[in-house]
């Protein structure tokens, strides 16, 4: 019986060992794997070695979290504020991850909302199930006013876009064949012209010779006896002198003559000129083809959606001003300043900045008293409905203004949401959406098709 005694007692000890060891372990090992990005891990989970993320050294992994930087890139600090360039990370279960710079950890402000950050201080307390809960519903009502948008999109600006496209492209057309038309016309009128130059420069000749023959140089009017008695002299007689000169007699051979060759060289001049006008329309219409060719490689955005813009004005009213907005033109406030007209570089309709926001620039406004020229950033967003939001100046004579328009939502985005719903459990709320989203989904595709 001792000796069973005995036994019990050691048998004891050593899973009270185990345990000990374990719990001691389990916590190291925690305390390693603390802010750690769940994409890294398996660089930290060695067994006695810990590799810096820029392989430029190897450190003991017991010296991983310990509040002392040792890796020059700081990743061997990423649970402690050690290292000033090392990042945590944020699991924030419930919620969306994130990742804070390391400085950040045990400062006493809470960055994490599963209060992560704050393992040591102990100031947070988990509010990620609450803010999930928040986001989702946030993210519920985005996708309901994402399909409204693209319906609006899809029923309306799409066909509209489609219809002016394929009026250009007519335009286009008929412009190109009635430029075909008058280059043969031209390479012709051009022929025809060249080979009557010889005919028209000879008796352009010839006429100047007969002239010429019978033109005598204008009389210096000599006054009769009478009339130097008399120091009078007939104005009428002066006159009928210089007629005779401006105006020869020619007999009617020659007369004929002249007549032929002024036939030949004003039906030269008449055929000169026709071949001008031809070669001035063509000038003309090769410039409308270059514009609606520009106009229909330009960038428009997904179908040419934004094309439906061109034309149309919207306004909006502060509490000061009426500012008027027209789309690839320009941007007016209260019918006389102007602050800027569409910059339209590169092609592109919209820029997206490095934030992701799409973006005109409206310039070379109204130049402001001791200022500079006005300017107009306009930033699109998706909405139910084209609008402007708001105009603000964020700097003297630099405006923004926020307008909402249906035409940039965007089909992923759609997507991208319902797959934060599927991925935290959520369904779209059962309510008239539901049917719009199919209605969304078919009519897109007949558009796409």
């Amino acid at each position: 019986t001792r000796r069973i005694m005995k036994g019990g007692v050691v048998l004891s000890l050593v899973v009270l060992s185990l345990c000990i060891c374990y719990v001691f372990c389990q916590v190291k090992t925690d305390n390693m794997l603390r802010g750690v990005d769940p994409s890294k891990l398996t660089q930290y989970q060695t067994t006695s070695h810990f590799q810096c993320l820029d392989k430029s050294q190897m450190i003991p992994n017991t010296h991983v979290n310990d509040d002392y930087c040792d890796c020059n890139d700081g990743s061997d600090e990423p649970g402690t504020s050690a290292c000033s360039n090392s990042r945590f990370y944020c699991r924030n279960a419930g919620y969306l991850p994130k990742s804070i710079p390391a400085s950040h950890v045990n400062d006493g402000v809470c960055d994490c909302c599963d209060a992560s950050d704050e393992w040591k201080t102990g100031v947070c307390n988990n509010t990620c199930q609450a803010e999930g809960r928040s986001y989702i519903q946030s993210v519920k009502r985005e996708i309901r006013s994402l399909v409204r948008g693209l319906d609006r999109r899809n029923s309306v600006w799409l066909p509209k876009a489609k219809e002016i496209i394929q009026h250009k492209q007519s335009e286009k057309k008929l412009k190109q064949d009635e430029l075909s038309t008058l280059d043969s016309q031209i390479s012709q009128l051009s022929s025809q012209v060249e080979s009557l130059r010889s005919n028209k420069d000879s008796a352009t000749a010839e006429k100047s010779s007969i002239e010429a023959q019978y033109a005598t140089p204008t009389p210096t009017p000599t006054p009769s006896p009478e009339a130097q008695d008399s120091d009078e002299q007939s104005e009428q007689e002066v006159l009928d002198k210089i007629e005779e000169q401006i105006n020869p007699v020619y007999p009617d051979d020659v007369k004929n003559k002249l007549d032929q060759l002024e036939t030949v060289i004003s039906d030269f001049n008449k055929l000169e000129n026709d071949l001008r006008e031809l070669e001035n329309n063509q000038r003309q219409i090769k410039t409308n083809v270059e514009d609606l060719e520009k106009e229909l490689n330009y960038d428009y955005g997904s179908n040419s959606v934004l094309l439906a813009l061109k034309g149309e004005t919207f306004e909006f009213r502060d509490s000061k001003y009426t500012y008027t907005f027209k789309p690839f033109n320009e941007v007016v406030q209260d019918s006389s300043v102007n602050l800027g007209r569409y910059e339209g570089k590169d092609n592109k309709a919209l820029e997206r900045d490095e934030n992701g926001v799409l973006k005109q620039k409206y310039t070379g406004g109204t130049r402001c008293w001791n200022g500079p020229d006005r300017s107009v950033v306009v930033e699109f967003s998706c909405g139910r409905e084209e609008k402007i939001k708001e105009v603000s100046e964020p700097n003297k004579c630099e405006y923004l203004m926020r307008f909402e328009t249906s035409m940039v939502c965007e089909d992923a985005k759609v997507a991208e949401l319902r797959g934060i719903l599927e991925q935290a459990g959520e369904k779209e709320e059962k309510e008239e959406e539901e049917w719009s989203i199919l209605k969304y989904l078919t009519r897109e595709k007949n558009t796409i098709s």
